[in-house]
């Protein structure tokens, strides 16, 4: 026994300190991730939507689906938009199997791949950075707003940061070692982009585009390597085989639609830009997301600050720069643009830089293809800039602001040596004080359950929601929800979910031809600032109870 005490002590004592830091990183982002998971976990109506397709597949209502999530703007009608392949489903729908049937527990994979891509997130940056830069960047993603806020829902884009760093890994492997790359590797690449491509369309074009480039280009270099792309087309093959299945059967239905989104909507007569100012927007929202993911300074949207600021410049005289300027922006906005700017310029000079004279041949392959990789995704996002400027938009690009503040910090290092550790102590210190400060604001608000709004729809504050109705249904099994329009669309879809848990159907009438009887509740969902009333919409007002933000009124059928 004491043998074993002593070999233990040993192996303690001989462990790295970067083991035990990054040991300590792990732990706060798993917290960060995990703490009330179930109660705080956003569900609206895509969560509910899918929620509802994987609960029907676990009770054996249908069969598990061929196709998965649909890509908004692809089609006008709603029944006929562009399918993305159904992976995501099916990580719900076996999440569901073993943990059981409830929206915290199908989130549970998007929350396990949000925790093992802090891990990858470290082996990553170690291809290019010294130990304890990797370890300081990776406890800066550790604790990001952006990457603990997209960890904490079910979502299909929400899974790409994990798949996105192992598409990329596992490509460079391929590039070191071509024909001689490890079969775990090759079948990494296999994974990563089989499921990438049924994630998002936006991965789809990229995992793909750089697939097809850096294949041609080993070819080229090496044809014995061939055997190995073959086992990766395979691994796809297999992982995308359902919606191959499915076109097959339908006559390639849905590649059509895909098709004729391209054709259409990506060159309507509506699209008045140029190429100049789509290069703009799109420049535009990766700076604001660089600040954004980097810092949580900004909004999870584009605000086209930088346009803006342009137009405000150079559109107007001399005299009225200041006038203008001071009507568009605060003055820490205008610090936090010029500061993003820079800090974006300066990042994607020394990545460009280091990419071509880089000295050590390694890091020199890896970051080519990194460029590569975001100049590909860069050119994919041009058409869509104006459309899709979601901060989720970007999510297969995360890393990007944690790899330029990793070049300025290696940069001060080369060339002020320790003098320019303090400087670097202190920015990656702030930078960790904006993200946990957001982090805290937010959960402020969760856990004095006032989130949920015609924004917002939180698991825990609608349950309360759901419970309160079906209590006071004087035991009808059918819940009629009335109330406004923004509301009642925002709360109906998760409601249904969460009441049919209980037996209890929710209809919204706003929706639903059929009528009321005289005599049954109604419930009414509006504004908490709404005042007590006797009537509402043509129905006598029983009761009024709050809900952080939501006011739900009880409403007796005249």
């Amino acid at each position: 026994m004491k043998n074993y005490a002593v070999i233990i002590k040993e192996r303690l004592k001989n462990t790295p300190k970067s083991f035990w830091i990054f040991l300590a990183i792990m732990l706060v982002g798993v917290f960060l991730r995990t703490y009330n998971f179930h109660a705080w976990l956003d569900f609206e109506n895509d969560q509910s939507r899918d929620a509802i397709l994987a609960s029907d597949v676990l009770t054996g209502k249908t069969a598990w689906p061929l196709l998965g999530p649909t890509m908004r703007g692809s089609q006008d009608a709603m029944d006929s938009l562009f399918h993305l392949g159904p992976i995501y489903y099916y990580f719900q729908i076996i999440s569901g199997k073993i943990f059981g049937n409830y929206p915290d527990k199908l989130a549970y994979p998007d929350l396990l791949f949000s925790i093992l891509t802090i891990p990858l997130f470290y082996i990553f940056m170690k291809r290019i950075f010294s130990v304890n830069l990797s370890l300081a960047l990776t406890g800066l993603f550790s604790v990001s707003f952006f990457a603990v806020e997209y960890s904490r829902f079910a979502w299909n884009p929400n899974s790409l940061p994990f798949f996105s760093l192992l598409f990329l890994l596992a490509l460079y492997e391929f590039l070191l070692h071509r024909e001689k790359t490890a079969w775990g590797w090759v079948a990494a690449l296999g994974v990563a982009s089989g499921v990438g491509l049924q994630l998002h369309i936006i991965t789809a074009l990229l995992f793909g585009t750089v697939s097809f480039l850096v294949s041609v280009y080993l070819l080229k270099k090496n044809w014995r390597v061939w055997k190995k792309i073959i086992l990766v087309f395979a691994v796809v093959f297999v992982l995308n085989f359902p919606q191959l299945y499915s076109e097959l059967h339908t006559g390639f239905s849905n590649s059509k639609i895909f098709a004729y989104s391209i054709t259409h909507n990506g060159a309507s007569g509506n699209d008045q830009s140029n190429l100049a100012q789509k290069i703009g927007l799109d420049l535009n929202c990766h700076m604001e997301n660089n600040a954004y993911i980097l810092s949580s300074f900004g909004s999870n949207s584009c605000l086209f600050s930088y346009g803006i600021a342009a137009r405000k410049i150079f559109h107007y005289k001399y005299q009225q720069v200041k006038k203008t300027w001071s009507e568009i922006s605060q003055p820490d906005v205008a610090i936090s643009l010029i500061v993003g700017f820079i800090f974006s310029l300066a990042g994607y000079f020394f990545l460009a830089y280091r990419a071509w004279k880089e000295q050590d041949e390694r890091k020199k392959i890896f970051l080519r293809l990194i460029s590569l990789y975001i100049a590909v995704s860069f050119l994919l996002m041009l058409p869509l800039a104006e459309k899709f400027i979601e901060a989720r938009y970007f999510i297969q690009v995360f890393f990007v602001p944690f790899l330029l503040l990793g070049f300025l910090a290696d940069f001060l290092m080369r060339k002020f040596s320790q003098k320019a550790i303090p400087a670097i102590v202190i920015l990656f210190a702030a930078l960790a004080y904006f993200n946990l400060s957001s982090l805290a604001s937010a959960a402020k608000d969760l856990r004095i359950e006032t989130k949920s709004d015609v924004h917002f729809a939180i698991l825990g504050e609608m349950e309360l929601m759901v419970k309160y109705m079906i209590n006071d249904a004087d035991s009808q099994k059918e819940i009629y929800l009335v109330g406004d329009k923004p509301y009642r669309a925002h709360f109906f879809q998760p409601f249904f979910y969460l009441a049919r848990k209980s037996g209890v159907n929710v209809i919204s009438v706003g929706e639903s031809s059929q009528p009321i009887a005289a005599g049954n509740v109604l419930f009414y969902l509006t504004d908490e600032s709404r005042g007590k009333e006797t009537t509402l919409g043509g129905y006598a007002v029983e009761s009024r109870k709050v809900f952080g933000q939501v006011a739900i009124y009880k409403l007796r059928g005249i």
